[in-house]
């Protein structure tokens, strides 16, 4: 039977002397930018308010097989980017001159081993060698534990580059978290700032961060409670919260007939708000609305509380209930907006559109910035919308294929937007600041050399290049429009003698990540038919029983594979710098 739930300090969870491992059923890690900023966040925000942060529950069984290990059901995720953000901060540590803290009082710190004390428990000799506290996912175990959790001196296996993809999420992470303490630390002056720092969150992750722990005794009952926390029915979302304090206020002076009335006239409403963001996500449209109309940030978990702040601060001059209609009417118009920027047709202007289209793919934060360019209130000219769409298009697209950070760029639109709302900025001012902001042309072409895992990016980018190449907006074809793999995904004798024609070895996991790169995929129409994938380039070329063939394919920039007599490794570098630079041309700033 489980036992009921208790909040507890990650301190306390992480206390006593088991060890907490992920079993093999579950998922393996896959947190994305989003979730880990997300959690940096919380961090950081539990570091300035000086107060207990809750950030969600975890779910755990006793393992049956050995007495000192307990499985993590639920929040595997959440434990591996805290202990990787934790390492992250001991190999930042171990590479200053001095470990240590002195205080006025004299106490003294060794920062260094509190990090140490947070990922391992101590032997009888006093090492830390094979006692680590977290053991992650069986298929990123070795790698989490040799290139991540040991000790960074001297001869600690690197965490590669190239893998499989199996372990893609946990080497961005980590790249992620790497980078954002370099820029933190970066900052600051003396060695003791900077262990100031890392001490200041580790004290947040021991003794300020909490979680709902539940020990359960069987994988049913586990997965039973799981299953119970994450469905629909728990918790209330923050629209909901909203839309029930606001029908709260508007029928609180009401008898019982009238309030059935006027509940169902405002249930109406929000059925219009929700069906205009049929193609997106209500609280997600809250948050953005919150920020593109105020300076301060919004997490999803404070959509909430500042709505109720909105409703709770009446307007002078007006009553309760007017005050709370002129919200709930805000928030009408708002929803109509942003059903046109996700269904694209804001302007009647094309090139507009399909700008439209083109962030619709990369992102969300710029809906912020465009639900101020957008509102009447704003009076922005037709002109001055479709010049700031495009602009904002461009940087856009260029901040993200750098992998240039996701907050600093909501920062940057919310920025834009209050300034447009208050009439402090210009559209001509915002986009001579998305110049300089933007990463420049050497920046982006970097990135056209590394693999790429997002088959809907590839796609989107290489239909936009065909349509440069045509010069004139074609009209994307949702369900015809597919990408092929030149070189196959599914490796082959003949296929990797081809890639490799000189070398011995196994080159099968090179193989892996060469035909990931850019310049291996092209648009086709129809999708190629599983037979013909694994075809020989001239086959393909030509064309199979099954398979028109790249040499009659309506995209030109596909035909044009055509005039190469063989395709290697060079052929694929040669249209990744090709690739590269047309994108450099279409998104230009």
């Amino acid at each position: 039977m489980a036992t009921a739930g208790n909040i507890q300090f990650l301190k306390q969870v992480l206390g006593s002397p088991v060890i907490f491992e992920v079993p093999d059923f579950q998922r393996n890690y896959s947190w994305q930018e989003e979730q880990i900023d997300a959690l940096v966040e919380d961090v950081m925000d539990a570091r300035e308010q000086l107060s207990p942060h809750f950030i969600g529950s975890l779910i755990t069984m006793k393992d049956p097989d050995h007495a000192d290990r307990i499985l993590v059901i639920d929040g595997q995720q959440r434990l591996t980017t805290i202990f990787m953000l934790v390492a992250v901060m001991r190999d930042a540590v171990a590479r200053l001159d001095s470990h240590e803290i002195e205080f006025e009082s004299g106490q003294k710190i060794n920062v260094l081993d509190d990090l140490n004390n947070f990922l391992f428990m101590r032997a009888a000799d006093g090492t830390y060698k094979l006692h680590q506290r977290f053991m992650a996912h069986p298929m990123i175990a070795n790698l989490f534990s040799e290139s991540v959790l040991a000790n960074p001196f001297p001869n600690r296996v690197k965490l590669p580059t190239r893998h499989h993809n199996y372990s893609l999420a946990l080497r961005k992470g980590h790249s992620r978290l790497t980078k954002w303490l370099s820029q933190e630390l970066e900052s600051l002056g003396l060695d003791e700032e900077k262990l100031s720092f890392v001490l200041d969150v580790l004290n947040v992750l021991n003794g300020r961060i909490t979680l709902l722990q539940i020990d359960t005794e069987s994988i049913p009952e586990a997965f039973d409670i799981f299953m119970s926390l994450n469905s629909t029915g728990l918790p209330l979302g923050p629209s909901d919260l909203v839309k029930t304090e606001l029908f709260r206020v508007l029928t609180r002076d009401l008898s019982a007939d009238q309030r059935e009335v006027r509940t169902s006239e405002l249930t109406s409403i929000w059925q219009t708000i929700s069906t205009n963001l049929d193609a997106g996500d209500i609280d997600q449209f809250l948050r953005h609305y919150l920020l593109s109309t105020q300076n301060e940030k919004v997490q999803k978990k404070k959509i909430y509380p500042n709505f109720e702040l909105q409703i709770s601060n009446v307007t002078p001059g007006l009553s309760p209930v007017a005050h709370a209609q002129r919200i709930l009417d805000t928030i009408l118009e708002a929803s109509g907006i942003y059903e046109e920027i996700l269904e694209c047709n804001a302007l009647q202007d094309a090139e507009a559109q399909r700008s439209l289209k083109t962030l619709l793919e990369v992102g969300a934060s710029y809906r912020v910035l465009l639900l101020a360019a957008l509102d009447p209130e704003t009076r922005l000219s037709d002109s001055d919308k479709s010049a700031l769409i495009s602009s904002i298009e461009n940087f856009n697209m260029r901040w993200v294929l750098v992998g240039k950070n996701a907050q600093e760029l909501e920062s940057l639109y919310q920025k834009c937007a209050n300034g447009l709302r208050r009439n402090e900025l210009t559209v001509a001012k915002i986009i001579e600041r998305f110049a300089v902001e933007a990463p420049g042309d050497d920046a982006v072409q970097a990135t056209f050399q590394e693999p790429v895992s997002s088959t809907s990016i590839v796609k989107m980018i290489l239909f936009r290049i065909e349509q440069h190449t045509q010069g004139q907006v074609l009209t994307t074809p949702a369900k015809s429009l597919h990408v092929d793999w030149v070189a196959p995904q599914k490796d082959s004798p003949a296929w990797i003698s081809t890639l490799f024609p000189a070398e011995t070895e196994d080159m099968t996991l090179e193989y892996s990540t060469t035909v990931e790169q850019w310049g291996n995929k092209v648009i086709v129409d129809p999708a190629v038919p599983l037979p013909a994938r694994s075809a020989g380039f001239l086959e393909k070329v030509s064309g199979t029983p099954e398979f028109i063939g790249y040499e009659n394919s309506q995209f030109a920039t596909t035909r044009k594979l055509a005039e190469l007599s063989a395709w290697n490794r060079q052929a694929i570098k040669a249209r990744n710098t090709s690739i590269g630079q047309t994108v450099c041309d279409i998104w230009r700033i």
